[in-house]
């Protein structure tokens, strides 16, 4: 994001943008631990398979609210 010409680091889309990555890592190290904590108790493959598709979902949506739109903007 900040190699395009109109975006700093004061620019708000990319403050917000670099906040949603902070609260992604933070959600990835929680589920982390969630999943790893069952990891004794629970048939490893579903517990690979809900890992993937929570992560899934969690790109998905940064995706949708983040990257689409301001690659769609660049591209104007």
């Amino acid at each position: 994001m900040l190699s395009r010409p109109h975006v700093t680091e004061d620019y708000k889309q990319f403050q917000m943008h670099r906040q949603a990555h902070n609260k992604i890592m933070q959600k990835l190290n929680g589920m982390v631990d969630t999943y790893f904590s069952q990891s004794n108790e629970a048939n490893i493959s579903q517990i690979y398979r809900e890992f993937y598709s929570d992560i899934s979902r969690l790109f998905a949506a940064h995706d949708k609210a983040f990257d689409d739109p301001f690659l769609k903007a660049s591209c104007i």
